[in-house]
């Protein structure tokens, strides 16, 4: 009986299993995968240069959405691959995408968490020292925290002197320095005037970012006084010195606060139409003094303020209570060398027994060298604080705060 031989091509009695032919790789896991790797290096480089460069490295968090779109990317990819019952390949590359955009995405968002969680407490903690400084009252100290860390004078008796020396001469433009301007600011006067009845709460972080060298951070707190609720935007910036001038991070208030929300009480309100009421008063009476229908205050009516008074030296008290009373005697001149700031939204007030007195800012010009800061003092009953105007108002006196020397011994325009 004849063997049987067995043909060509097999192998035994059964056939081989037929080789898979060409599979293409997914295109959405290839781009997924392009995007998570960019992404990842992008975020890799930027921390190797901030680590090289000693400057931090953010980003925006918008771009989280290049890893969220990378591992979407994948996702389809993956579940496309399933179905495509082996047409296609490259379920390891979108295993790739999806790791790459989890790794990196968590490695940014925990770093930029961990880093708005320090700034955010580093700021409020600075920003409620300044908020602290002015409720007791401390115009000095809550100044000096406005100042750039490597121009700010040590705290001691001598800050006032140092402060009114550099940071409020006069220009050849400006009657009021740096100093005069931020005692001025409505924000500021009304901490002062609320004292420690104002209450100050963090609603928020509107905005933080890295520029000139440092952190800068905008806030949003709620101020709560007797008189007015209001909400007040603070920008606070932190640096460190480039040369050693001063240790670790440093914070100081930029100009950038603003108050917006201001909402009055009932007795708030009655103070702001009595503020008014009095600067339509002054400015009524600045008018008639100039026609000459209106007396100047009497002389003697003139003070300074012992407390506040800058320079402390005795010739220079002298001269601007001297010349101011001078000036008081003799109305005509009174009221060619006498300026009223209208412009202010705030006006301090105090209560003197049974009578309100609200403290319009002024400055006199003596004899084109000097000129010298002080109060109007209009004072009307304390009972208009419940009822508001109308009230009848007069002249109290006037009470000077300092004396400067004009630049080059000429006026101001």
């Amino acid at each position: 009986m004849a063997e049987s031989i067995p043909g060509p091509g097999f192998a035994g009695s059964e056939a081989p299993a037929e080789s898979p032919g060409y599979q293409p790789l997914s295109l959405l896991a290839i781009i997924g995968c392009a995007l998570a790797a960019l992404y990842g290096t992008v975020v890799l480089v930027g921390f190797a240069a901030s680590i090289l460069f000693g400057s931090p490295w953010l980003m925006p968090l918008w771009t989280l959405v290049f890893p969220l779109v990378a591992m979407g990317l994948a996702l389809v990819a993956r579940s496309q691959i399933r179905r495509s019952e082996g047409t296609l390949a490259g379920t390891a590359l979108a295993n790739w995408a999806i790791s790459l955009s989890v790794l990196f995405g968590l490695i940014f968002l925990s770093h930029t968490g961990a880093t708005y969680l320090v700034l955010r407490g580093q700021a409020e903690s600075f920003t409620r020292q300044w908020f602290d400084r002015l409720r007791e009252g401390d115009l000095d100290g809550a100044f000096r925290l406005t100042l750039r860390p490597e121009n700010r004078p040590a705290e001691g008796p001598g800050l006032h002197s140092e402060l009114e020396n550099r940071f409020n001469t006069l220009s050849e433009v400006s009657r009021r320095g740096l100093y005069g301007a931020f005692e001025q600011r409505p924000e500021v006067r009304l901490l002062l005037l609320a004292g420690s009845q104002a209450e100050v709460k963090l609603l928020g972080i509107k905005n933080w970012d890295y520029v000139e060298g440092g952190y800068k951070v905008s806030q949003t707190y709620q101020v709560t006084t007797p008189d007015a609720t209001f909400d007040l935007q603070v920008v606070v910036h932190g640096i460190k010195g480039t040369q050693r001038e001063f240790q670790g991070r440093q914070w100081y208030l930029t100009p950038e606060v603003q108050i917006t929300q201001l909402n009055f009480t009932s007795r708030g309100a009655n103070l702001s139409a009595l503020q008014k009421s009095a600067q339509e008063f002054v400015g009524q009476w600045q008018a008639d003094l100039r026609a000459g229908r209106a007396a100047a205050p009497a002389a003697d009516l003139v003070q300074l303020n012992e407390q506040r008074f800058w320079p402390p030296e005795p010739s220079k008290r002298s001269l601007a209570l001297t010349e101011v009373r001078n000036l008081c005697q003799q109305p005509e001149l009174l009221a060619n060398f006498l300026e009223v700031d209208q412009s202010l939204r705030v006006l301090m007030h105090r209560r003197d027994g049974d009578r309100l007195r609200f403290l319009q800012d002024v400055q006199f010009t003596l004899a084109q060298k000097h000129v010298v800061d002080g109060f109007l003092l209009v004072e009307c009953d304390a009972k208009a604080v419940e009822t508001g105007p109308p009230v009848a108002w007069r002249l109290a006196g006037i009470e000077l705060t300092r004396i400067r020397d004009l630049p080059s011994g000429r006026g101001l325009d």
